[in-house]
């Protein structure tokens, strides 16, 4: 199963240094500390890049990081949900320059609404994985944290921190979650009253057990002869029903722990937005040769929400793959960018991108 490594493409925070002259100021981290929470500024951060990390010990640890000034007054906070990767949300890389993820196409925004991202708990701060994926090169204290309820907890304190800090200022929430990060994204919008907007990309659709199953299932039925298909299948649903009856956090199978198999790669994030308020706005961004949230899985999604009586805006990249990126882009994230820049965009003024389609 790919990784999506920070939304696909991690972004180095001076390519878009140009986007930064909208952003006035450095934020200037608190000083000192607090019973529940530390702040503290990114190693490898440019200077003139506002943006302030804390740590909150509440119902449980947490970690976040608020781009722009401190002291702005925005009433709209746009809140970033990580996938499954454990480099973290401001990774220090070998050339000592911190690196964003798809947060960094917001930044125009900033003065606008409040920009947060969120890091999945049990990293250690500024960590970057020799080797990315779930189950190689990260700590133990995150894969042990990987489970959905370690995530939404997490997470929860991290809003509640971000929103006690703005004094009521806050009227309305978007969640934007990427790959898995789709998944917790939908959830943890259900959570606050205040979410209006939600965006999810390369990771909206059935749950990642079903995609599985559908291959080799799919194997068994185009060579019904054939021993071999017919055993992986077998192999299959023993080890998953072994999985969800006793998880193990330091165990890994088909690029995830056992842990996160038993909960969060059995929800799906379709269902998830499906138990939303119909008043919450839904914008879905989807490659059509992603092989990690195929198809497929996409499109039974879209059947969820047909079912639920709900609307939903989608842009559909036929060529893109898990990262939306397609053969002809050099490798740029340029269909990221779009997704993130239109839809924090649509969050602030209303209006829907142009090439945006319109379910049902």
């Amino acid at each position: 199963m790919a990784e999506f490594i920070r939304a696909g493409v991690v972004v180095f925070l001076w390519w878009v240094m140009a986007l930064l002259a909208l952003v006035p100021g450095p934020a200037s981290a608190q000083s000192g500390k607090t019973p529940s929470r530390v702040s503290f500024r990114p190693v490898g951060v440019p200077p003139d890049v506002a943006v302030a990390g804390f740590e909150v010990n509440g119902p449980a640890a947490a970690r976040y990081y608020l781009l722009g000034k401190l002291e702005a007054t925005a009433s709209r906070m746009v809140i970033f949900v990580p996938g499954s990767g454990c480099d973290g949300a401001f990774a220090l890389g070998a050339d000592g320059h911190a690196k964003a993820g798809p947060e960094a196409f917001a930044l125009k925004y900033a003065t606008e609404a409040k920009l947060v991202v969120l890091e999945a708990p049990g990293i250690p701060r500024q960590f970057a994985a020799p080797e990315h994926g779930l189950s190689r090169g990260c700590p133990t204290s995150f894969l042990a944290h990987s489970d959905m309820d370690h995530l939404l907890a997490s997470y929860r304190t991290a809003v509640d921190d971000a929103l006690s800090t703005s004094d009521g200022r806050i009227r309305v929430l978007m969640f934007v979650g990427v790959s898995d990060g789709a998944v917790t994204a939908a959830a943890l919008a259900r959570v606050y009253k205040q979410t209006t907007h939600i965006t999810l990309i390369s990771g909206f659709g059935s749950d990642q057990v079903t995609s599985q199953m559908d291959d080799l299932v799919g194997a068994v039925l185009d060579a019904p002869s054939k021993s071999e298909p017919r055993q992986a299948l077998a192999s299959f649903t023993s080890r998953l029903n072994a999985i969800r009856e006793k998880p193990a956090a330091n165990v890994s199978w088909r690029g995830q722990t056992e842990v996160h198999w038993a909960s969060t790669a059995g929800r799906a994030s379709s269902m998830e937005v499906a138990a939303l308020p119909l008043a919450v706005k839904t914008f879905l961004v989807q490659g059509g040769a992603d092989m990690s949230w195929p198809a497929a899985n996409f499109r039974r999604g879209l059947a969820d929400l047909l079912v639920a009586g709900r609307h939903t805006w989608i842009r559909y990249i036929p060529c893109a793959d898990h990262h939306l990126i397609c053969p002809d882009d050099g490798g740029a994230p340029k269909n990221l960018a779009n997704a993130v820049d239109s839809a924090v965009g649509w969050f602030i003024d209303g209006r829907p991108a142009p090439d945006w389609e319109l379910l049902p």
